[in-house]
């Protein structure tokens, strides 16, 4: 008899324990999987959340090594990590996702928000593509004499010359203030698409990838040989030399600030130019740094 009770109370504990990891699956599986702060216009690449481009130092690396891992869309994947953390791509974020996890939340999207979430999908993997073989748009000297560069994130800052407006892009420091010593690289590979004169941007040159995105070099001192529109380039292309001229009408004009690289990074939306903060990508190319002699 005795023994006929434990079996009994055994198979009752036996099935409280399945009992119980069942409700545990399902409080996680809504947990993981709630779209509850998921709304059709938090979808969307118009938002500042998006266009800030929020990667933490490192995340860059681990999504494209994941994504290759786990044999995921780098877009997607990207697209799914910033929507469950509303556009904050951190290391602990990333970490404590699985293949299955993100794949779920993946198939989600696509059943709820399809276009939305393809189209996000997709400019997200235009940047990242690009990253993923993308040079640092200043080379260090080979000469120990010379000084690098700095830069810091100065998006959304206030610029006023021709009226107020927010800086789109960021601004990369000769720390040898010295027009004309530094060259300037192209960070992608593409095809020239602008070169010449701006009241605003000075010497200028527009490269717009094969991914799609395009990326703008202002205030050049100068051209590299051979530079035109149409001409295809390579990531590590030597574009021109680094100066300070623009902020008139009058080309050539030179010396209205120091000596800098104002680098800016587009994307497209029914034909509209939507700025995109370039700074935490600049740390990420900062893995591929060319040496040239100047």
């Amino acid at each position: 008899m005795n023994e006929l009770k434990e079996i009994r109370t055994t198979r009752a504990m036996v099935t409280i324990l399945l009992i119980l990891s069942m409700l545990l699956a399902i409080m996680q599986h809504n947990c993981i999987y709630n779209l509850s702060h998921v709304k059709a216009e938090f979808v969307t690449t118009e938002s500042e959340s998006f266009r800030k481009m929020d990667f933490e130092d490192g995340s860059i690396s681990l999504l494209l090594y994941l994504s290759d891992e786990w044999e995921i869309d780098i877009g997607e994947f990207t697209a799914a990590i910033m929507l469950k953390n509303h556009y904050s791509c951190s290391l602990k974020a990333i970490e404590k996702e699985t293949g299955d996890t993100v794949r779920m939340f993946i198939r989600k999207m696509y059943r709820f928000y399809p276009e939305e979430f393809a189209h996000l999908a997709k400019l997200y993997s235009a940047v990242l593509n690009d990253a993923s073989t993308a040079f640092f748009p200043v080379p260090i000297s080979t000469d120990v004499h010379h000084k690098w560069v700095e830069y810091v994130d100065s998006w959304g800052f206030e610029r006023t010359y021709g009226g107020s407006r927010k800086h789109e892009g960021t601004d990369i420091m000769a720390l040898d203030n010295v027009r004309g010593q530094y060259p300037v690289l192209s960070v992608s590979g593409g095809t020239v698409v602008n070169k010449g004169w701006l009241e605003k941007g000075g010497y200028r040159i527009g490269i717009m990838s094969d991914e799609g995105v395009y990326y703008y070099y202002a205030h050049l001192d100068s051209y590299a040989q051979g530079i035109e529109v149409g001409q295809t380039v390579f990531p590590g292309t030597l574009l021109g030399m680094m100066g300070d001229s623009g902020y008139s009408k009058v080309e050539g004009t030179k010396g209205k600030f120091d000596v800098h690289l104002h680098f800016g990074m587009y994307i497209y939306e029914d034909n509209v130019e939507i700025s995109i903060n370039p700074y935490n990508l600049l740390k990420f190319y900062e893995n591929k740094i060319m040496q040239y002699s100047y």
